[in-house]
């Protein structure tokens, strides 16, 4: 225990300063955002309406960070193996703790914007009762989908990079290329594979009704129109995605320990 402890306080105390930084700008962008859009674009949308857009767009963006700075210092620490790897530590806490705290990080950045928004939405446009438990009801469905949304694309992204490695010594630009194509074939047949009967049947149990989440309030029109958002989730899904991103991380750590540990990064 004391070294999962020890590897994530060498995370927080690299990136302390990054997080605060960043939960300063999602304050400012949430919440001086919407008037600054206003003032210059001139958008003929409320104050909350823009707000809404801009949160969204926001949050989504934590989807696509929380890889780039894990793999950013996952790449600085390989430069350095000789340093990174000179403790008894497996690699599946060393990569662990890793991906433990930049999730921890991820959903910090991710509720501060969560709560701002709420916040922001109500001085901007305040709303009744029952309107704004169903707005705090669906963003905290985004705050956990989104999170959960940036871990799974992460393990998926480092089943690739690994792959990378292994085929570096081989030809360093083939190996980039052929673990982008895999990356992409991987993606688009996993969710291929999750319209199908087959994942319906190995998910659809447990079901969890979310009476707050009226969707018959969402359409189109509304910001929020790129998720998909029910009045229910099944348990089982959360239990798959679950079981299947684990599976790839344990996969992907033992091949990284017993083929890339020791090899020299150039």
């Amino acid at each position: 225990m004391s070294q999962w402890k020890g590897l994530i306080w060498k995370e927080w105390m690299a990136y302390k300063s990054l997080l605060l930084i960043g939960l300063l700008i999602n304050v400012l962008v949430v919440l001086m955002g919407p008037y600054l859009l206003k003032v210059i674009f001139g958008i003929d949308f409320s104050l909350g309406n823009v707000l809404l857009v801009l949160s969204s767009i926001w949050v989504l963006g934590h989807i696509i960070g929380m890889p780039i700075l894990f793999f950013a210092s996952l790449e600085k620490d390989m430069k350095r193996s000789d340093m990174w790897f000179h403790t008894n530590a497996s690699m599946y806490k060393l990569l662990g703790a890793k991906l433990f705290a930049f999730f921890v990080f991820t959903f910090i950045s991710l509720l501060v914007v969560i709560i701002t928004t709420m916040i922001g939405y109500w001085l901007f446009q305040p709303l009744e009762d029952t309107s704004m438990l169903w707005i705090m009801k669906l963003e905290v469905y985004f705050l956990f989908t989104s999170a959960f949304a940036a871990l799974t694309f992460t393990i998926g992204i480092l089943v690739t990079w690994v792959l990378g490695r292994l085929l570096r010594p081989i030809n360093k630009a083939l190996s980039n290329i052929v673990s982008i194509v895999f990356f992409f074939f991987a993606f688009h047949n996993y969710a291929k594979f999750t319209e199908s009967k087959l994942y319906e049947t190995l998910t659809s149990y447990w079901k969890i009704n979310l009476p707050e989440m009226n969707v018959g309030e969402i359409s189109s029109k509304d910001f929020y129109m790129f998720l998909e958002v029910t009045d229910h989730f099944y348990v089982g899904q959360i239990i798959l995605e679950f079981v299947v991103f684990t599976c790839l991380f344990i996969i992907s750590t033992f091949v990284l320990q017993r083929k890339v540990r020791g090899y020299t990064y150039d």
